[in-house]
């Protein structure tokens, strides 16, 4: 990833590795965009990581292994730490100038917040900017942990991640940081407890409009003029189910038509869901209606024959 941000490649180089094990960035809105970065390393551990350039920016480093044995700088005074446990994170603030050294393996996710992304995201949710994250090294939350393993599979297949899943994963973690570790508040608006039969019927149509899923949350949630945040709760509250799981489902139904239809290419239905590829809408559809699209279509096919007159 070529970017002058602390993540990616870029991030992997401090840390003296050829490159990043995975990573991705997430636009959400204008030229404001938040990154992702899997670094992984093994027994040998980490040598002092090269200093990386001061920048208006934080890093929420979650651990997805633990990591007992480390040095961290700012600057350089050396930091007390101690052995942090799997699912934990720690923050650090790039104003600061941190390195630090690793002793053993360890796979970790960076979340790269500049702050002028912060203020986007704020923005958007009618909140005020993160101007300072309230996070001790070894914090255990569950909730940024779910978040981090959520979004592992879209890291692993870049190809698959779509806007919509990927600012809503960002949304989340944003408005969680900010409620539980943040001196921002909210701004007092309020939301019900779920979308009206109106903002219902146009949150959905605007979803199946396009199956690709390749827009923001925020313009969504816009379609029901309420901030990100708020429109995702009330989506769930609604339907059950987040705007991605019920965009995931409306794929698969889109695919159950097209496998009714006779002389099927299944490479071109999927690209007509919005998959990626067929082999994305198997994993998909498999995971939701049990049997691959293949087997699905085979069955009808059957039920459909022995329906007819001999």
């Amino acid at each position: 990833m070529n970017s002058t941000g602390a993540f990616g490649d870029l991030v992997a180089e401090h840390f003296r590795l050829r490159r990043a094990h995975s990573s991705q960035l997430v636009s959400i809105g204008g030229d404001a965009s938040i990154g992702i970065t899997r670094l992984a390393w093994g027994a040998s551990g980490v040598d002092r990581t090269l200093p990386l350039a001061a920048e208006q920016a934080l890093i929420i480093v979650l651990l997805l292994e633990p990591l007992p044995n480390h040095k961290l700088w700012l600057g350089e005074r050396e930091q007390p730490v101690g052995p942090w446990s799997r699912g934990t994170m720690s923050l650090v603030d790039l104003e600061e100038i941190p390195t630090a050294s690793i002793v053993g393996p360890s796979d970790v996710l960076h979340f790269y917040l500049p702050r002028s992304a912060l203020t986007v995201a704020a923005n958007q949710e009618e909140t005020r900017p993160i101007t300072r994250l309230n996070i001790d090294g070894g914090t255990d939350d569950s909730t940024v942990y779910r978040l981090g393993r959520l979004m592992l599979p879209v890291l692993r297949n870049p190809n698959e991640a779509n806007r919509l899943f990927l600012t809503g994963l960002t949304t989340a973690l944003h408005g969680h940081l900010l409620q539980n570790y943040g001196a921002g508040s909210t701004t007092g608006h309020t939301v019900s407890t779920s979308l009206t039969p109106a903002q219902l019927s146009r949150a959905k149509e605007r979803i199946r409009a396009d199956l690709t899923g390749d827009f923001p949350l925020a313009e969504l949630a816009a379609e029901c003029q309420l901030p990100a945040s708020y429109f995702a709760r009330a989506f769930e509250r609604s339907t059950g189910m987040g705007p991605h799981e019920w965009l995931l489902l409306q794929r698969v139904e889109r695919a159950k038509h097209f496998l009714t239809l006779p002389n099927i290419d299944m490479q071109s239905i999927a690209f007509q869901c919005g998959f990626a590829d067929y082999s994305h809408m198997e994993r998909v559809f498999s995971a939701v209606v049990g049997v691959s699209p293949f087997v699905w279509a085979l069955s009808k096919a059957r039920a459909r024959t022995s329906r007819k007159p001999h």
